[in-house]
Protein backbone atom coordinates (compact mmCIF):
# COMPACT_ATOMS: atom_id res chain seq x y z
CA UNK A 1 0.00 0.00 0.00
CA UNK A 2 2.79 2.40 0.87
CA UNK A 3 4.44 1.71 -2.48
CA UNK A 4 1.18 2.44 -4.31
CA UNK A 5 0.72 5.69 -2.41
CA UNK A 6 4.26 6.78 -3.25
CA UNK A 7 3.77 5.94 -6.92
CA UNK A 8 0.48 7.82 -6.98
CA UNK A 9 2.10 10.78 -5.27
CA UNK A 10 4.95 10.84 -7.79
CA UNK A 11 2.46 10.73 -10.67
CA UNK A 12 0.50 13.63 -9.21
CA UNK A 13 3.68 15.66 -8.77
CA UNK A 14 4.74 14.86 -12.33
CA UNK A 15 1.39 15.99 -13.70
CA UNK A 16 1.49 19.20 -11.65
CA UNK A 17 5.02 19.93 -12.85
CA UNK A 18 3.99 19.30 -16.46
CA UNK A 19 0.96 21.58 -16.03
CA UNK A 20 3.11 24.36 -14.54
CA UNK A 21 5.56 23.99 -17.42
CA UNK A 22 2.74 24.14 -19.98
CA UNK A 23 1.26 27.25 -18.36
CA UNK A 24 4.68 28.91 -18.19
CA UNK A 25 5.29 28.19 -21.89
CA UNK A 26 1.85 29.56 -22.78
CA UNK A 27 2.48 32.71 -20.74
CA UNK A 28 5.87 33.17 -22.42
CA UNK A 29 4.26 32.90 -25.87
CA UNK A 30 1.66 35.50 -24.93
CA UNK A 31 4.35 37.87 -23.67
CA UNK A 32 6.29 37.51 -26.92
CA UNK A 33 3.16 38.09 -28.98
CA UNK A 34 2.31 41.18 -26.95
CA UNK A 35 5.85 42.52 -27.35
CA UNK A 36 5.78 41.87 -31.10
CA UNK A 37 2.44 43.66 -31.47
CA UNK A 38 3.66 46.59 -29.41
CA UNK A 39 6.84 46.83 -31.47
CA UNK A 40 4.91 46.61 -34.73
CA UNK A 41 2.55 49.31 -33.58
CA UNK A 42 5.45 51.58 -32.64
CA UNK A 43 7.23 50.99 -35.94
CA UNK A 44 4.05 51.65 -37.89
CA UNK A 45 3.46 54.83 -35.91
CA UNK A 46 7.04 56.00 -36.39
CA UNK A 47 7.08 55.14 -40.09
CA UNK A 48 3.79 56.99 -40.49
CA UNK A 49 5.26 60.12 -38.90
CA UNK A 50 8.39 59.85 -41.05
CA UNK A 51 6.27 59.47 -44.19
CA UNK A 52 4.17 62.53 -43.32
CA UNK A 53 7.29 64.59 -42.68
CA UNK A 54 8.78 63.45 -45.98
CA UNK A 55 5.54 64.28 -47.78
CA UNK A 56 5.42 67.73 -46.18
CA UNK A 57 9.02 68.40 -47.25
CA UNK A 58 8.24 67.40 -50.83
CA UNK A 59 5.14 69.61 -50.88
CA UNK A 60 7.18 72.58 -49.64
CA UNK A 61 9.87 71.84 -52.24
CA UNK A 62 7.33 71.62 -55.05
CA UNK A 63 5.76 74.93 -53.98
CA UNK A 64 9.17 76.58 -54.13
CA UNK A 65 9.86 75.07 -57.54
CA UNK A 66 6.49 76.21 -58.87
CA UNK A 67 7.26 79.69 -57.55
CA UNK A 68 10.53 79.66 -59.49
CA UNK A 69 8.78 78.51 -62.66
CA UNK A 70 6.35 81.42 -62.60
CA UNK A 71 8.99 83.96 -61.63
CA UNK A 72 10.19 85.93 -64.68
CA UNK A 73 13.41 84.44 -66.05
CA UNK A 74 13.58 81.85 -63.26
CA UNK A 75 17.09 80.42 -63.45
CA UNK A 76 19.10 78.25 -61.07
CA UNK A 77 22.89 78.33 -61.41
CA UNK A 78 24.81 75.24 -60.30
CA UNK A 79 28.48 76.10 -60.22
CA UNK A 80 31.75 74.65 -59.01
CA UNK A 81 35.08 73.28 -60.24
CA UNK A 82 35.34 70.39 -62.68
CA UNK A 83 34.66 66.92 -61.20
CA UNK A 84 32.97 68.37 -58.11
CA UNK A 85 29.67 66.61 -58.84
CA UNK A 86 27.49 69.15 -60.67
CA UNK A 87 26.37 66.56 -63.20
CA UNK A 88 25.42 64.14 -60.44
CA UNK A 89 23.17 66.77 -58.85
CA UNK A 90 21.49 67.47 -62.19
CA UNK A 91 20.85 63.77 -62.72
CA UNK A 92 19.30 63.45 -59.26
CA UNK A 93 17.05 66.47 -59.86
CA UNK A 94 15.80 65.08 -63.16
CA UNK A 95 15.09 61.70 -61.58
CA UNK A 96 13.31 63.25 -58.59
CA UNK A 97 11.35 65.90 -60.50
CA UNK A 98 10.94 64.49 -63.98
CA UNK A 99 10.17 67.17 -66.56
CA UNK A 100 10.41 70.14 -64.19
CA UNK A 101 13.98 71.08 -65.08
CA UNK A 102 15.72 71.90 -68.31
CA UNK A 103 19.44 72.48 -68.79
CA UNK A 104 20.60 75.39 -70.91
CA UNK A 105 23.17 73.62 -73.08
CA UNK A 106 26.41 75.59 -73.11
CA UNK A 107 28.76 76.23 -76.02
CA UNK A 108 32.40 75.23 -75.88
CA UNK A 109 35.44 75.12 -78.12
CA UNK A 110 36.92 72.03 -76.45
CA UNK A 111 36.70 68.63 -78.08
CA UNK A 112 33.95 66.18 -77.03
CA UNK A 113 34.85 63.56 -74.45
CA UNK A 114 33.91 59.92 -74.87
CA UNK A 115 30.14 59.54 -74.77
CA UNK A 116 29.34 63.26 -75.06
CA UNK A 117 26.75 64.26 -77.65
CA UNK A 118 26.71 67.55 -79.53
CA UNK A 119 23.61 69.53 -78.59
CA UNK A 120 22.97 67.49 -75.46
CA UNK A 121 26.09 67.79 -73.32
CA UNK A 122 27.47 70.86 -75.11
CA UNK A 123 27.24 72.71 -78.38
CA UNK A 124 30.72 71.99 -79.72
CA UNK A 125 31.89 74.84 -81.95
CA UNK A 126 35.19 76.12 -83.29
CA UNK A 127 36.89 79.17 -81.84
CA UNK A 128 35.91 81.42 -84.76
CA UNK A 129 32.19 80.65 -84.29
CA UNK A 130 32.40 81.18 -80.55
CA UNK A 131 34.11 84.56 -80.87
CA UNK A 132 31.55 85.70 -83.44
CA UNK A 133 28.74 84.80 -81.03
CA UNK A 134 30.53 86.57 -78.20
CA UNK A 135 31.05 89.73 -80.24
CA UNK A 136 27.37 89.73 -81.18
CA UNK A 137 26.48 89.64 -77.45
CA UNK A 138 24.75 86.26 -77.74
CA UNK A 139 26.09 84.95 -74.42
CA UNK A 140 24.83 85.79 -70.94
CA UNK A 141 28.23 84.63 -69.68
CA UNK A 142 31.40 83.25 -71.15
CA UNK A 143 34.85 82.36 -69.87
CA UNK A 144 38.16 80.97 -70.98
CA UNK A 145 39.14 77.89 -68.98
CA UNK A 146 42.43 76.09 -69.60
CA UNK A 147 42.71 77.63 -73.06
CA UNK A 148 39.17 76.69 -74.11
CA UNK A 149 36.08 78.89 -74.33
CA UNK A 150 32.82 78.12 -72.55
CA UNK A 151 29.62 80.15 -72.69
CA UNK A 152 25.87 80.05 -72.11
CA UNK A 153 23.79 81.58 -74.86
CA UNK A 154 20.69 83.67 -74.30
CA UNK A 155 18.78 81.51 -76.77
CA UNK A 156 19.55 78.34 -74.76
CA UNK A 157 18.02 79.88 -71.64
CA UNK A 158 15.00 81.22 -73.52
CA UNK A 159 14.32 77.80 -75.00
CA UNK A 160 14.05 76.16 -71.56
CA UNK A 161 11.97 78.97 -70.07
CA UNK A 162 9.62 79.06 -73.06
CA UNK A 163 8.99 75.33 -72.60
CA UNK A 164 7.82 76.05 -69.04
CA UNK A 165 10.71 74.42 -67.19
CA UNK A 166 13.09 75.64 -64.53
CA UNK A 167 16.27 76.60 -66.35
CA UNK A 168 19.45 75.11 -64.91
CA UNK A 169 22.87 76.52 -65.75
CA UNK A 170 25.74 74.13 -65.05
CA UNK A 171 28.76 76.42 -65.25
CA UNK A 172 32.14 77.06 -63.68
CA UNK A 173 32.91 79.66 -61.04
CA UNK A 174 34.05 82.31 -63.54
CA UNK A 175 30.75 82.22 -65.40
CA UNK A 176 28.74 82.24 -62.18
CA UNK A 177 30.58 85.35 -60.97
CA UNK A 178 29.74 87.18 -64.19
CA UNK A 179 26.05 86.32 -63.93
CA UNK A 180 25.93 87.30 -60.26
CA UNK A 181 27.72 90.57 -60.97
CA UNK A 182 25.42 91.56 -63.82
CA UNK A 183 22.28 90.31 -62.02
CA UNK A 184 20.60 90.18 -65.41
CA UNK A 185 18.90 86.83 -64.81
CA UNK A 186 17.80 87.26 -61.17
CA UNK A 187 19.17 83.77 -60.67
CA UNK A 188 19.47 81.53 -57.63
CA UNK A 189 22.96 80.12 -57.03
CA UNK A 190 24.12 76.73 -55.76
CA UNK A 191 27.88 76.45 -55.26
CA UNK A 192 29.04 72.83 -55.06
CA UNK A 193 32.07 71.93 -52.95
CA UNK A 194 33.82 68.78 -51.76
CA UNK A 195 34.33 67.77 -48.15
CA UNK A 196 37.74 66.35 -49.06
CA UNK A 197 39.05 69.67 -50.36
CA UNK A 198 41.63 70.04 -53.12
CA UNK A 199 43.14 66.61 -52.54
CA UNK A 200 39.80 64.91 -53.21
CA UNK A 201 39.23 67.13 -56.25
CA UNK A 202 42.62 66.17 -57.69
CA UNK A 203 41.85 62.50 -57.08
CA UNK A 204 38.56 62.79 -58.97
CA UNK A 205 40.12 64.65 -61.89
CA UNK A 206 42.84 62.03 -62.23
CA UNK A 207 40.23 59.29 -61.97
CA UNK A 208 38.24 60.77 -64.86
CA UNK A 209 41.32 60.79 -67.06
CA UNK A 210 40.05 63.76 -69.09
CA UNK A 211 42.52 66.39 -67.89
CA UNK A 212 46.29 66.60 -68.23
CA UNK A 213 48.45 66.89 -65.13
CA UNK A 214 49.23 70.53 -65.99
CA UNK A 215 45.52 71.39 -66.08
CA UNK A 216 44.89 69.56 -62.81
CA UNK A 217 47.63 71.54 -61.08
CA UNK A 218 46.14 74.81 -62.34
Amino acid sequence: KKAKKKAKRREELRKKAAERKRKAAKAARKRKEAQAKAQLGTETKESGKAYRKKLEREIRMRKKLIDVIHRPQGVVVICGPSAVGKGTILKALNEKFNGMFGVAVSHTTRHPRDGEIDGKNYHFVDEKTFIEMRDKDQFVEWAEVHGRYYGTSKSAISKVCDDGGICILEIDVQGAKKIKKSDSLKAKFLFVTLSGGLEELERRLRGRGTESEDKIQK
